[in-house]
């Protein structure tokens, strides 16, 4: 027999995937591939302009340094910041841009508690395609918005990106998040995500099916973990 809580992700998923459905019927031709391809797989590069970056931090984020938080706009080049995979790395560029309502590239604001207990510590405000470092993979912020502890916020205000010699993952209000993946660093762990509506019905789909034979993929099963855990905050 079904859980309760296999059955509320049965029809959460079933609706989404309905919503997903008439959404697609209902659209004009896809004018805005590029800015989906921006939200759901924006690999990196160092774009540190208006262009809206890759891995970008709200003014006043906390970040982890080598003793205690420091807000990012704070921080300077030189300064170590303990990263999951390189120990203490020095900051070797950190830059700025402003985000404007109606860009491309949205805000996402991660509530307290949202990945995990006190995870992060605080609101975290990232640029949607900035992975959050989640059971051993990366997955893009934007990937896990679920409208209630992860949701798009149309925020108008200063982002930065902080750029070390090696990609990695930082601590930032207590949310382990990646820094600046630029085109000549190797990624530092596996990137998933899911790249634009079709893949998304795809993911409702297997999800909404696991409780008869669960082919869900990990970043499936992520995703769902997380809108599970907003029920209960």
């Amino acid at each position: 027999m079904s859980s309760p809580a296999s059955l509320r992700r049965t029809r959460r998923n079933l609706v989404k995937a309905a919503g997903l459905l008439v959404g697609a019927v209902a659209a004009v031709p896809v004018a805005s591939k590029s800015a989906s391809a921006q939200w759901h797989h924006h690999g990196g590069g160092d774009d540190g302009g208006g262009g809206g970056g890759a891995a970008c931090f709200l003014r006043g984020t906390r970040i982890k340094i080598a003793k205690g938080y420091r807000r990012i706009e704070t921080l300077a080049v030189g300064d170590l910041l303990p990263t999951r995979f390189g120990g203490l790395s020095p900051i070797r560029k950190i830059d700025s841009f402003t985000l404007r309502k109606g860009d491309a590239v949205k805000a996402v604001r991660v509530s307290r508690s949202a990945l995990d207990h006190n995870v992060p510590s605080a609101d975290l405000v990232l640029t949607a395609p900035h992975a959050v470092y989640v059971d051993g993979v990366l997955v893009s912020i934007g990937n896990l918005v679920n409208g209630a502890t992860i949701a798009v916020e149309e925020i108008e205000g200063q982002f930065f990106h902080i750029e070390l010699d090696k990609h990695d993952v930082i601590n930032a209000e207590g949310a382990t998040c990646e820094s600046l993946l630029t085109a000549s660093m190797a990624r530092c762990a596996p990137r998933l995500a899911i790249d634009g509506g079709r893949s998304e019905f795809r993911s409702r789909l297997r999800s909404a099916l696991a409780v008869v034979v669960d082919r869900r993929t990990p970043l499936d099963i992520i995703r769902d973990k997380v809108e599970e855990r907003s029920l209960s905050l």
